[in-house]
């Protein structure tokens, strides 16, 4: 019982991790994106 929940915790995080991954680099687009809109703005 314990190493199944064990498991399951790491799959958890792992995919966390994952999501993180993808929410950082949205960011990083994001603020891309904005910094060039501003440049052409000014």
């Amino acid at each position: 019982m314990v190493k199944k929940f064990k498991r399951k915790v790491r799959k958890d995080l792992r995919k966390a991790h994952k999501e993180k991954l993808l929410y950082a680099l949205q960011y990083l687009i994001w603020l891309q994106t904005s910094e060039t809109i501003k440049k052409k703005l000014q």
